[in-house]
């Protein structure tokens, strides 16, 4: 959803990039956003960088009638069963988290998973390669100098196994 001008109106992508290549909107600094990506380094998922940008929180929707935005929750985490000790929270945890990478995994084609070196994608791609072997893992890399983890994807392949595919970028080649 943007504001501009006084001007209301609509337009949606997957990415801000996408928002501003539109020209519909003039982009204004969310001074509270930068302070918070300065400090922490991200900036606070009820907010982007642009205060006339806006995000539509995780399970919620939003119904535009008539020039104006309701945005209602559609979806609540169940309430907390019970006390649970930590050593049983893990385990839990561990079988979860297992169910849902096989539910992920399940095809007709070969199953592959890229590995960022991220600890979600490299998580993902452990639990995956233990139930599927011949998953087909994949990394991508950007040059020596540019904000990249090296060593984290070769440490986990160790665990995981070889990959099929490593791809070297030469050079950023997207910008904001």
């Amino acid at each position: 959803m943007f504001e501009d001008q006084g001007r209301r109106g609509i337009i949606f992508a997957s990415e801000i990039k996408a928002i501003l290549a539109s020209g519909l909107v003039k982009p204004r600094l969310n001074r509270d956003a930068l302070s918070h990506y300065l400090q922490y380094l991200y900036v606070h998922p009820g907010q982007t960088i642009y205060e006339n940008v806006h995000t539509l929180p995780p399970a919620h929707t939003m119904i535009w009638r008539d020039g104006e935005a309701k945005v209602r929750r559609y979806w609540s985490p169940p309430p907390q069963r019970e006390e649970i000790r930590l050593d049983s929270a893990v385990e839990e945890f561990r079988s979860l988290f297992k169910q849902a990478v096989a539910r992920q995994f399940v095809a007709d084609v070969p199953v592959g998973a890229f590995l960022s070196g991220g600890l979600d994608s490299s998580t993902v791609v452990a639990v995956g390669a233990k139930l599927k072997p011949d998953c087909r893992r994949s990394r991508l890399n950007l040059p020596r100098g540019a904000w990249t983890n090296w060593s984290m994807p070769t440490r986990w392949q160790r665990c995981m196994g070889p990959l099929t595919t490593f791809w070297m970028i030469p050079k950023p080649t997207w910008r904001v």
